[in-house]
């Protein structure tokens, strides 16, 4: 877990975190490429159809339905079908010496659930935890997990036609698998699945791990 001290870069053609090797050689000269300024290998997005909301009828092309939510006032994106439960914030349980990407754990049901600092883990400046802070409970990832954001904002529904693909390389861990512009801004869908280094995820696994056999021995004793 030692490689996981340094935060990120958020989006940038590189294998690997900062503090790893990588071959940066194809970099621009302002360095590390910034999920921010993605929209800029996608320029036409700009004079692309905007975003649907709300359609009052099936549309006759494929759409997607998309959760906005703000990251260090960047506007991303999680496919609805990546999210379980959308929870306010909630006290926590950070073990010792746990790595910055990890917010602490969260007791649902016997279950403990690894919050993510996001912003952490797309090398953002951070922010704490206030009133509008959210946890988004992701589905289909091990370990279980929520990414801790600022503030969600609601639901759209899209056209695949105005989703503009994030080259592969363009983005850290290819962590970004599009963009489209709503309201003359740019959202960058993230890929949960790809957030995550491997090396990260394996850390994880072993911090929740050794918090689910703790929850287990709090039952016995409350049993």
């Amino acid at each position: 877990c030692d490689s996981l001290i340094n935060p990120p870069s958020l989006i940038a053609p590189a294998a690997k975190r900062p503090g790893g090797k990588a071959d940066n050689s194809h970099q621009s000269v302002e360095g590390t490429i910034r999920l921010y300024t993605v929209v800029n290998h996608a320029d036409q997005a700009s004079r692309g159809p905007t975003a649907i909301r709300n359609p009052g009828m099936q549309p006759l092309v494929p759409y997607y339905s998309f959760l906005i939510f703000h990251v260090a006032e960047r506007q991303c994106a999680i496919s609805v079908d990546r999210v379980q439960e959308i929870m306010p914030m909630a006290a926590l349980v950070t073990p010792p010496a746990a790595p910055p990407i990890l917010a602490g754990f969260l007791s649902l049901g016997g279950s403990a659930i690894a919050v993510l600092r996001l912003e952490h883990l797309l090398g953002l400046e951070e922010s704490p935890p206030r009133l509008f802070t959210s946890l988004l409970l992701l589905r289909g990832i091990n370990p279980a997990s929520a990414f801790m954001v600022p503030r969600v904002d609601q639901i759209v529904t899209i056209a695949e036609a105005v989703i503009q693909s994030v080259p592969a390389g363009h983005s850290f861990g290819d962590c970004a698998s599009g963009i489209f512009i709503l309201e003359d801004q740019p959202v960058v869908i993230l890929s949960p699945d790809h957030v995550l280094l491997e090396k990260e995820r394996q850390c994880l696994l072993s911090f929740a791990a050794a918090e689910q056999a703790r929850l287990r021995e709090i039952e016995k004793v409350v049993a």
